[in-house]
């Protein structure tokens, strides 16, 4: 009995210990700030509590995502910052953000060398784009939450564990 335990021990010792990794992304553009919290497998990381704090630790927002693991935030915040995301038990990510300088601050363009751009058009360029890139995202997820893998590994997994015990019963 002490070896079956040993080896159940062991087994479950040496399971994925990424399988519940909490990830976070933050952009910070024009002044806001989109948080977006998600765990390995794609689910979103629903009503986790959020918190973001400048470079000497003083919290300057606190709050809630939403269902969509999601939080978009006006003001202006310091020249780097941190955002935390806690889901509870254990899951916790976080992720340092240096906002990019802003356009005034940035070298200006000869007149000569500017192009004028469409701005609607350039927003329908873009929609299409981002639809093209998210349907090939949302296969590949899609893709990876394949239930017949999992569940022949289950039962595999199980009948390893079943076979040891039968092993070790008859000796």
């Amino acid at each position: 009995m002490k070896k079956l335990l040993t080896v159940f021990l062991l087994l479950t010792a040496l399971s994925p210990a990424y399988a519940h990794k909490l990830n976070v992304l933050a952009i910070y553009e024009s002044g806001t700030l989109n948080i977006s919290s998600y765990f390995a497998d794609g689910t979103f990381c629903k009503r986790c509590a959020y918190t973001v704090t400048g470079t000497d630790g003083h919290v300057i927002f606190k709050g809630t995502l939403s269902n969509s693991g999601e939080a978009v935030l006006s003001g202006e915040l310091p020249s780097s910052f941190t955002v935390n995301v806690d889901a509870g038990m254990g899951h916790f990510a976080k992720m340092e953000v240096v906002p990019e300088p802003s356009a005034d601050s940035q070298s200006s363009v000869s007149s000569d060398t500017q192009t004028s751009v469409n701005s609607e058009a350039l927003r329908t360029i873009i929609r299409q784009e981002l639809a093209k890139q998210t349907a090939e995202i949302q296969t590949a997820i899609d893709a990876g939450r394949t239930q017949t893998d999992k569940i022949i590994a289950g039962i595999g997994y199980l009948l390893g564990i079943f076979g040891l015990f039968m092993l070790f019963r008859k000796k």
